[in-house]
């Protein structure tokens, strides 16, 4: 009986340890940028992403952005992009949006950003 204690116990402690994995500094990066984005928005707690590229050694991000807009409701998704910790609507300023975006894509092309993170829901 002791014998299957010991063995579960040692079972669990490995489980455990299995879990405790460190982020990538990727991982690190994504989450930062997402949360970033999120607090930018009117209700950060409402807010969904969609086909979001993450470029963490151009430091910028691109894709689909949900929010709820001032009366509390869901306006559809918008496209966005997020660089230097500032966030771009299209649907704001297109023209701002659109320089951005070639900022970013730009950046990560000069930086061959191989590393890029994929998410297409999140």
């Amino acid at each position: 009986m002791k014998a299957y204690l010991s063995m579960a116990l040692v079972f669990a402690l490995s489980l455990s340890a299995c879990s405790n994995k460190q982020p990538t500094a990727n991982e690190r990066y994504t989450e930062i940028a997402l949360q970033d984005a999120r607090d930018l928005m009117k209700d950060p707690s409402s807010v969904k992403f969609k086909d979001v590229s993450i470029y963490p050694s151009a430091k910028c991000m691109q894709g689909k952005i949900l929010g709820k807009n001032g009366f509390g409701a869901y306006a559809g998704y918008s496209d966005f992009v997020w660089i230097d910790g500032k966030l771009y609507l299209d649907d704001e300023d297109f023209h701002l949006y659109m320089k951005n975006k070639l900022d970013c894509s730009e950046k990560a092309f000069k930086l061959k950003a191989d590393q890029r993170v994929t998410i297409p829901q999140a």
